[in-house]
């Protein structure tokens, strides 16, 4: 996906304009996988934590660096109350 993908998406999920106000960061386009809402909350981005690790190897780390990287720049990341969020997918049990 790309930045242009992710501001389409949000655009058409959010026509009142609240999405301009959602955080996104850089690099790391491909593992966004859409928006969470809370009660009571802004509307945030959700990022696929594992495909940010795949992201960070593919540009030449290797995966403790890119777990480092990844901790310490996305997850250490604070940017107010529409800070993303990073979803760690378990496989299906169900299949």
């Amino acid at each position: 996906m790309t930045r242009e993908d992710i501001v389409s998406y949000l655009e058409q999920d959010n026509p009142s304009g609240d999405w301009e106000d959602i955080v996104l960061f850089d690099d790391i386009d491909s593992a966004f996988v859409g928006t969470a809402n809370r009660c009571g909350m802004d509307v945030v981005a959700v990022y696929d934590y594992d495909k940010c690790i795949e992201i960070y190897r593919e540009q030449g780390m290797s995966y403790i660096e890119a777990l480092e990287n990844a901790n310490r720049g996305l997850l250490g990341t604070w940017a107010g109350d529409k800070t993303p969020l990073f979803l760690r997918f378990r496989e299906n049990i169900y299949q």
